[in-house]
């Protein structure tokens, strides 16, 4: 009998539809797309120790300058979690994936254009919880497209 004729109390529940139809190309796809937030953090934390010092360089900032543009973006990844999970149920983990992918463009782009120390800090906080957006809806999406003999190699 074909879904749509099913009365609401017999229509099968997503995990059981997810678990009937098995791993396939869609969650592959996903793993992509949502995975991506994982690649773009890891290509930060490998360009910003060299992209800080050659900033450092030129604009002559101290030690404990250079020490906070690192950390403001571990303190935005911080308040980018905390704030993930309320918005992701609000408008959605896909959305919230996208928004991070767009946040993480956006406020990459503008720090190459900052002129001083202060608006390059608060410009890398916000890379930083734009990244902090992305990941924890990931995971979330991650195991709930997942089929439950597959979930636990997908979580690490």
């Amino acid at each position: 009998m074909p879904v749509k004729d099913m009365s609401p109390d017999d229509r099968p529940t997503l995990p059981e539809v997810i678990e009937k139809l098995g791993f396939g190309f869609a969650q592959v796809r996903a793993g992509f797309i949502g995975g991506g937030v994982y690649f773009a953090d890891g290509a930060e934390l490998l360009l910003i120790s060299a992209v800080t010092d050659s900033v450092a360089d030129q604009w002559g900032m101290s030690p404990m300058q250079k020490g906070l543009v690192v950390t403001v973006v571990f303190v935005g990844i911080l308040v980018g979690n905390f704030a993930s999970g309320p918005l992701a149920d609000s408008y959605g983990r896909r959305q919230l994936i996208l928004l991070s992918f767009l946040g993480i463009l956006v406020f990459s782009v503008l720090s190459s254009l900052t002129i001083n120390f202060a608006t390059l800090a608060l410009v890398r906080f916000l890379v930083g919880a734009a990244f902090g957006l992305g990941q924890p809806a990931w995971n979330t999406l991650g195991a709930e497209m997942t089929p439950a003999d597959w979930r636990g190699g997908g979580q690490g």
